[in-house]
């Protein structure tokens, strides 16, 4: 359930950017490759991945070997910083970025960096959660004991106006809020979690998150503590204080 929702809002990604096939797409920020391997499989697309984590990419390529052993891998998977990344002007006709902005430490250079690399006419598809105006200074603290790892958390005012800032106008935005908070509850998310997602992040956690210099000596707590906090999340897009979009800008000619 939690797998196939993702899939879903992949699917609802593509359509909005009308992505076509064999066009070459860069997923900023891939990280385990499900998003790209989704788009990939839908479209057609020459899909290039980016990760800061070498640890993530190889286990990228792995999953996708075994997932998909008859369909093309990855056009290229690249381990490079999203806020210098290492292509020309204008080589992607699209570019899509998944739960990724709060790691980025300075998301406007990414964003222009998104920008130089994106063709004219081609669109950028974000698909993540936000800050709101409601969003109390007691809670953005509570998010930074949560995801130690993230470097910052947006509003998402801010976000329309560092896009149109950088010549990517809005011509789409999609709501997923109710639909998350709805899915993180106890009775739903945490019984998925608990039947199908818990016993396998234990066994792979400590190669997921080396990267993040995490020493994981005990997993089952770490497992625990992801667990409460992407339900805190639902608690936050329930009262408002967080929402789930996906925002689609167009480069301008």
């Amino acid at each position: 359930m939690w797998r196939d929702g993702a899939s879903q809002r992949c699917l609802r990604l593509v359509r909005e950017m009308a992505i076509a096939p064999g066009a070459p797409v860069l997923d900023f920020g891939s990280g385990i490759g499900g998003p790209a391997r989704d788009i990939q499989a839908a479209t057609g697309a020459y899909v290039v991945g980016i990760n800061l984590s070498r640890q993530q990419l190889q286990t990228s390529l792995a999953l996708s070997r075994l997932q998909q052993p008859n369909a093309p891998l990855f056009a290229d998977l690249v381990n490079a910083d999203g806020q210098s990344l290492p292509f020309r002007a204008q080589t992607f006709a699209h570019v899509y970025s998944i739960n990724m902005f709060y790691h980025i430490p300075a998301p406007q250079q990414a964003l222009s960096e998104i920008a130089r690399v994106l063709r004219p006419g081609g669109r950028f598809g974000l698909d993540d959660w936000f800050l709101t105006a409601r969003t109390a200074a007691a809670t953005v603290q509570q998010l930074r004991t949560n995801w130690s790892s993230s470097q910052g958390f947006h509003q998402l005012d801010d976000m329309r106006q560092w896009l149109e800032q950088h010549g990517l106008a809005i011509v789409g935005e999609l709501d997923f809020t109710d639909e998350a908070g709805q899915f993180l509850r106890e009775e739903r998310f945490g019984a998925v979690f608990d039947r199908q997602v818990r016993a396998r992040l234990i066994e792979v956690f400590p190669q997921l998150y080396q990267y993040d210099g995490y020493v994981l000596e005990h997993a089952a707590l770490a497992a625990e503590q992801l667990r409460n906090d992407i339900l805190y999340m639902g608690q936050l897009y329930r009262s408002g204080e967080a929402v789930y979009k996906q925002l689609i800008a167009e480069k301008r000619r």
